[in-house]
């Protein structure tokens, strides 16, 4: 089962325009699609997930900063299954430096293990859980494999572990060190 959120009607409708991109997702039975505010979706119900994905617009823009709070992690958090990940989608272009390390702390904060992956130049993906998390050559390798997941890492022009490992940036010690001089989190207020 697949949940999608998206506050948005308009985005939804126009992703029917990139059904060779998406996987047709308005037509996969897996997938229940909402209109709704990815926070409001999650306080409005007590589904647990294996994985949320957040992927908000930029947190400087109007009325994106609460998604990056640590009341909208801390409600994520409550949200996730045990074992679960919480991955949030973080652009570096047009944000201030301490505003980045002040996302990765609060990101931290609620999260005691993460990992922060580079996707594109200017993007970042924050990966968080409860468990630590377990990066295994061999089971990475098996994973990566399976035909669905070779076919859609291969529209990325990755091919084997080594090239998904490089994206790797930083772990829970490399964060802390980072974010030493942040003497606060964002929040809601």
């Amino acid at each position: 089962m697949l949940h999608c959120a998206e506050i948005d009607e308009a985005v939804i409708e126009g992703a029917r325009y990139f059904n060779a991109y998406n996987y047709d997702i308005h037509h996969d039975p897996r997938v229940t699609m909402f209109t709704a505010d990815g926070r409001n979706f999650l306080l409005a119900n007590s589904q647990q997930y294996d994985v949320i994905i957040s992927e908000p617009s930029n947190p400087w823009m109007a009325g994106i900063g609460y998604l990056f709070t640590r009341e909208f992690y801390q409600l994520a958090k409550r949200r996730l299954a045990p074992g679960g990940v919480m991955c949030q989608w973080l652009q570096l272009y047009r944000i201030f430096p301490g505003d980045v390390k002040l996302m990765l702390k609060t990101f931290h904060e609620a999260f005691p293990y993460v990992t922060i992956w580079t996707t594109i130049q200017g993007d970042l993906v924050m990966v968080g859980s409860l468990e630590p998390l377990q990066l295994d050559y061999g089971t990475l390798a098996q994973r990566m494999a399976a035909p669905r997941v070779r076919e859609a890492l291969a529209t990325v022009h990755i091919d084997r572990p080594e090239m998904l490992l490089q994206l790797f940036l930083l772990g829970n010690r490399e964060v802390e060190q980072l974010t030493s001089d942040v003497r606060w989190i964002h929040e809601d207020d």
